[in-house]
């Protein structure tokens, strides 16, 4: 939309389109989006996964922004049964490409804490490590802490693995804080890294934390990307405070959504491609007798 002359024109012949404007004072301007439903296969096959594990609960990494995850849980949900959820809550980090950690969730969100500040002038997190805070049906509150840590590419192993270790060491300092607050504390998300890596060890070691797919409920493959077939594919996580430990019923994960070049008889039938996957992380789920 233009408010002073014209950005473009359509000349020739044939008519090609030619942009005329001389410069910025020859044009005040704005783009108007429009808005249209969420579509495409890996989208829906995103749902699908959701929908197959009916959490109550869900942590989502990679979210553009609350009103995309708005649109997700009322429109792609809607198609499943009893999938959408209640509540659903997004806020903006620091990442540029607009890619969050997000909720979705059946119980109401009372409190919101960022740490996109933490470290000053050399921020600690590249997106943030939001704590939300949920009221479980007993009026017991239980905080989610929602993290995906630097990826292991773009740049030095050296550089990310420190700058992952930074983050971590971070999470673990917030967790230990959360716990004075409530017994029943989630870390989840990608961290990126593998559980005996030396960036996870703030968490691993350095907490009380413990990680679901440890637990003798847990009989699945070793890893949650790609193949899922080997121990150096596990960075997704879903790591809980002693007093939700002791409530695990059951954990798995669902992997049917990746794409499974090989054995295609693995992925959901829905999921035919790369590009029709709903992502190349299988979801980590738990069961608690709460």
């Amino acid at each position: 939309m233009q408010a002073r002359d014209k950005l473009f024109s359509f000349r020739g012949k044939p008519k090609r389109l030619e942009v005329v404007v001389e410069g910025r004072e020859s044009w005040v301007e704005w783009v108007a989006f429009s808005r249209t439903d969420l579509d495409g296969e890996e989208v829906h096959n995103t749902g699908r996964v959701i929908a197959e594990i009916k959490p109550d609960i869900q942590c989502v990494v990679e979210v553009e922004n609350r009103v995309a995850l708005n649109r997700f849980n009322r429109q792609v949900l809607s198609e499943f049964k009893d999938a959408v959820f209640d509540h659903n809550m997004s806020i903006v980090g620091r990442d540029p490409r607009g890619i969050d950690v997000g909720l979705l969730t059946r119980y109401p969100i009372v409190s919101i804490r960022s740490h996109i500040d933490e470290g000053g002038d050399k921020p600690i997190f590249s997106r943030d490590c939001p704590e939300y805070e949920m009221v479980l049906p007993s009026g017991d509150s239980l905080w989610l802490l929602g993290n995906h840590l630097k990826s292991q590419g773009f740049g030095s192993k050296k550089d990310n693995d420190a700058k992952r270790m930074r983050q971590a060491d971070a999470v673990a300092r917030i967790y230990r804080e959360a716990r004075k607050r409530s017994d029943y504390v989630i870390v989840a998300g990608d961290m990126n890294g593998t559980p005996d890596s030396e960036p996870m060890k703030p968490l691993t070691s350095g907490t009380d934390l413990k990680e679901v797919m440890s637990h003798p409920a847990y009989q699945g493959p070793p890893g949650t990307y790609a193949t899922c077939k080997s121990p150096n594919q596990k960075f997704d996580y879903i790591m809980l405070s002693p007093a939700l430990w002791k409530r695990i019923k059951a954990v798995g994960i669902e992997q049917r959504g990746i794409f499974h070049a090989k054995k295609p008889d693995e992925s959901f039938d829905t999921v035919t491609s790369r590009t029709t996957s709903a992502s190349d992380h299988a979801a980590v789920w738990v069961d608690l007798d709460m």
